[in-house]
């Protein structure tokens, strides 16, 4: 949570000495820094040493909060005790430092959480954040919340967020006060939920509640999902495609929860933090507010495009046939006439990168499907970069090596010399990736360098993946990849080409049918 992908804070022996020190210095504002002191002292073989000064100074620092401090005179008035009685004094003191130190010192194991002991005073709305909520209720008849609607205004002029949030900023302020879904809302009702769960600067934080349920501690993928189909039964953009099949419609919903989820948790746990909420790219609370002006959802390019869909929703279909829902090793191969290569083909379908979600091992979900397909087409994120970077890893070592490259390479370079297509040799990349990602070992590649120049690392993974990719790359100069105009992305260029050619495809099979016609075909 401290260093992201930085390789020293997964170090076993670190880790464990560090274990029942991670939720005390997780309390304190210079978090970050204590955990790189004792990574320092640990590299300089110093860790035991730094542990037993900072529990001396833990030590010092509760026996002066237990005993007043250094140097704290005695009260006026108040005779000093004898030393029989100091004796005593000193042996309650000792017992009271003690104590404090079972307190702080908890079971990790049984769930325990140094945070649990610490009294929290329980936030309060500001007067200006009071205020707001005061003019909204005084708009409203019989100064209640009897609707959703009641509460759209005040969440985008005052809070920064999407209207269709609404319903669920009801639900979360009703299920706060135990009342039934039916009941009016109060003031006072609406101001509890709001304490602690919203500030005038913070939207994210705010949309977080709302969507999360308040058992946990993140964003599932369950309660993302309903949101998303309250969009979808009340979005104008979407009022054609609730009138076609529900099936369709329950796909659009699946494509949009994948998309969300690619965004939002570029580690693959399942579920959205409120830290990655806030880093996500592009960002789900902006996208969402545009929603309210825009009736045209495919005017919305990120995740809930319909357009987008479709080309997903096709490129499956014509794959997994119309009645398969997952796909086969076999299935999968001609995908993109044919253009991965078969030792790719063999890591995807092994899981290297990524756990399949169908439950069976060696086949491939439709939301499997969706974080390959944008993986696959934009290897520039953050998300993609990682998702490749675990194939590249062929012996799983955390670092791509030259044999790793050279393993994939090999079958590109026998594939490209089939069409008589020549390829630059290995390595000149690899002379190129080490001038320009300057890795700590030479040609010994870790994530973070992949990270630092994300055009490169994508024009890169291409070349060594994807025969088709590897036309379009090869030849241009790496560090020279630069981004497509007017900021759209490489996911967005890819479906609008797509839609293109299915355009002009479906223009030739008019014509033919004209044609057929005209001549009694």
């Amino acid at each position: 949570a401290v260093f992201g992908d930085e390789e020293d804070a997964f170090d076993p022996i670190l880790a464990n000495k560090l274990k029942s020190y991670v939720l005390e210095w997780a309390c304190r504002p210079r978090v970050k820094e204590q955990f790189r002191r004792a990574i320092t002292a640990h590299k300089q073989g110093k860790l035991d040493r730094f542990l037993t000064r900072v529990n001396r100074e833990k030590d010092h620092s509760s026996f002066k909060s237990v005993s007043g401090g250094e140097g704290t005179s005695p009260q006026e008035g108040k005779t000093p005790a004898p030393k029989a009685s100091r004796k005593k004094q000193m042996g309650r003191t000792a017992s009271s430092l003690a104590s404090a130190q079972r307190v702080q010192t908890v079971d990790l194991s049984q769930g325990g959480s140094m945070l649990a002991t610490r009294t929290k005073r329980e936030p309060q709305l500001s007067l200006a954040e009071e205020s707001q909520i005061e003019d909204m209720f005084a708009t409203l008849d019989g100064s209640v919340i009897r609707e959703s609607a009641d509460v759209e205004s005040f969440l985008v002029e005052n809070c920064e967020l999407s209207k269709y949030l609404a319903e669920s900023l009801c639900h979360r302020v009703r299920s706060l006060a135990g009342v039934a879904e039916q009941e009016p809302i109060t003031k006072g009702m609406f101001g509890s939920w709001c304490s602690g769960r919203w500030r005038m600067d913070d939207p994210v934080e705010m949309f977080f509640h709302i969507v999360k349920e308040p058992e946990d501690e993140h964003i599932t993928s369950d309660a993302l999902r309903r949101q998303i189909d309250h969009l979808v039964q009340q979005h104008p953009g979407l009022a054609v495609m609730r009138e076609c099949d529900a099936a369709v419609l329950q796909r659009y919903a699946d494509t949009a929860l994948c998309r969300l989820l690619y965004a939002c948790d570029p580690y693959d746990a399942g579920f959205v933090t409120l830290s990655n909420l806030r880093k996500a790219e592009p960002s789900l609370i902006a996208t969402w507010r545009r929603l309210d002006t825009e009736v045209d959802i495919d005017e919305v390019r990120d995740f809930f495009s319909y357009l987008h869909f479709y080309i997903i929703d096709t490129k499956f279909r014509e794959l997994a046939g119309e009645t398969k829902v997952v796909l086969t090793k076999e299935d999968f191969t001609p995908y993109d006439e044919y253009s991965l290569s078969s030792r790719v083909i063999d890591q995807l379908f092994n899981e290297s990168a990524r756990k399949f979600t169908s439950g069976e091992p060696g086949v491939m979900s439709y939301s499997d499907f969706v974080h390959l397909l944008i993986s696959e087409q934009d290897k520039s994120t953050s998300t993609a970069i990682r998702f490749w970077f675990r194939i590249l890893d062929v012996d799983g070592d955390g670092y791509v090596g030259v044999s790793d490259l050279r393993w994939l390479h090999d079958e590109q370079a026998e594939r490209a010399a089939a069409y008589e297509y020549p390829v630059t040799p290995l390595e000149d990349h690899i002379c190129l990736l080490c001038d320009i990602l300057q890795p700590k070992v030479p040609a010994r590649f870790a994530l973070r360098d992949f990270l630092k120049h994300p055009r490169m690392t994508s024009a890169l993974f291409s070349l060594l993946v994807s025969l088709n990719k590897l036309y379009e790359v090869e030849g241009q100069e790496l560090f020279s990849m630069k981004p497509n105009a007017e900021g759209y992305t490489d996911w967005e260029v890819y479906c609008f080409q797509q839609h293109e050619m299915m355009l002009e495809g479906n223009e030739d099979e008019e014509e033919e049918g004209e044609w057929d016609e005209d001549f009694g075909g």
